[in-house]
């Protein structure tokens, strides 16, 4: 019987009507089983401080050097005692390079309006 109820082959030379054809798919399942051991450390996660190189570097080359190169070996002591890891020593030349940063930068902002001050002063009286 044919799709119009009729009992006949269809006819040579014709095309045979296709018929849908409906696949039903399963979709895969994956079972996914995660323990965790009772006894595993939990270890916490500390920042390092900062060295403050960079900083230093630039106080070096264009505020007043010699306080520069102090700051430079702050920053210094900072990476060792990292490398080390003794955080409490990095800790505190972190923190003192940071004073010794401000103090550099400080001065040379002073030292160049000083500068700025002497020669518009000297400008005027000649």
């Amino acid at each position: 019987m044919d799709q119009h109820g009729n009992d006949q082959p269809p006819n040579p030379g014709q095309p045979v009507p296709e018929q849908p054809v409906f696949q039903h798919e399963t979709p895969a399942v994956t079972e996914v089983v995660v323990s965790q051991a009772d006894n595993v450390p939990i270890i916490p996660t500390q920042s390092y401080p900062q060295s403050y190189m960079a900083v230093s570097v630039f106080g070096c080359l264009f505020c007043i050097w010699p306080i520069g190169i102090y700051a430079i070996i702050a920053s210094r002591n900072v990476q060792s005692a990292i490398s080390r890891g003794d955080i409490t020593s990095a800790g505190y030349w972190s923190r003192n390079a940071t004073t010794i940063n401000i103090y550099n930068y400080g001065g040379g902002i002073l030292l160049i309006l000083t500068i700025i001050t002497v020669i518009s002063t000297i400008s005027d009286i000649l």
